[in-house]
């Protein structure tokens, strides 16, 4: 468990329950004691913070041999500006940029001998479908939206998966 709001910050809420959200030690440690100063420099909270199905996290391809992805965080435009803001901080705060992209890695290593073989047409619907079943469920799950960023990128479908 971790307090949502720092107990150095916020020692009144130091056994709220709603003050203690579930979070590994990673992001734990990671968070640290930094008491936020404003709504929007505060992360998401588990329980009380509505994002909805709309999806805010994306990734791009980046051309380089071995292929890779870039994680970044881009809220929808009808979202108040507090509520953009804090995905960004939580995407900080918790590093999920450097989170995402190794395990991504891993999952393009494997892709990469799937792929071979399958012409480009056969590539897009592959890349476009698993990015559809990943997303249909959370938009905004890492492997989804990598799929959904080979998908899109005709670099990729063309033989980009293949460069080492």
């Amino acid at each position: 468990m971790d307090h949502h709001l720092p107990k150095a910050g916020f020692p009144l809420l130091a056994v709220v329950p709603t003050n203690l959200v579930p979070a590994c030690r990673s992001c734990n440690v990671l968070k640290g004691e930094a008491a936020p100063e404003s709504a929007e420099e505060q992360t998401i909270h588990p329980y009380f913070d509505d994002l909805g199905q709309r999806q805010w996290l994306f990734a791009r391809v980046i051309e380089v041999a071995p292929a890779a992805v870039e994680f970044f965080v881009q809220p929808p435009s009808e979202w108040e500006s507090v509520l953009a803001a804090r995905v960004r901080r939580h995407f900080r705060t918790f590093g999920l940029a450097a989170l995402y992209g190794p395990h991504a890695a891993q999952e393009m290593s494997s892709l990469r001998y799937f792929l071979r073989g399958m012409d480009g047409e056969a590539i897009a619907l592959h890349l476009g479908r698993m990015a559809d079943s990943i997303l249909i469920d959370d938009p905004n799950q890492w492997r989804g939206v990598m799929y959904q960023a080979l998908a899109g990128s005709p670099w990729y479908i063309n033989g980009g998966f293949a460069e080492v």
